[in-house]
């Protein structure tokens, strides 16, 4: 969420509140600025496409983590005679 604010309101300041149960929460200074319903639509559709693209890449990471692990483990299991 806080990545979405700082995208849509680069002047937005944030306070990381003390850890509860579930994690943290952050309070959030827009200074002037109310939200309506609306931005909150356009908060939450920008948290979507952020999380889309962060599973995307850490896929993608994934599978390069993966391959080179298959590699380092046919290296090392050749044997020389």
């Amino acid at each position: 969420m806080a990545e979405a604010l700082q995208a849509l309101y680069p002047d937005v300041k944030f306070t990381i509140g003390p850890p509860i149960d579930q994690g943290f929460y952050y309070d959030v200074d827009l200074g002037d600025q109310t939200l309506s319903a609306d931005e909150l639509e356009k908060i939450e559709e920008k948290m979507v496409e952020l999380a889309r693209r962060d599973a995307n890449t850490s896929g993608t990471r994934s599978r390069r983590r993966t391959r080179s692990s298959t590699t380092r483990r046919r290296a090392t299991s050749t044997s020389w005679s």
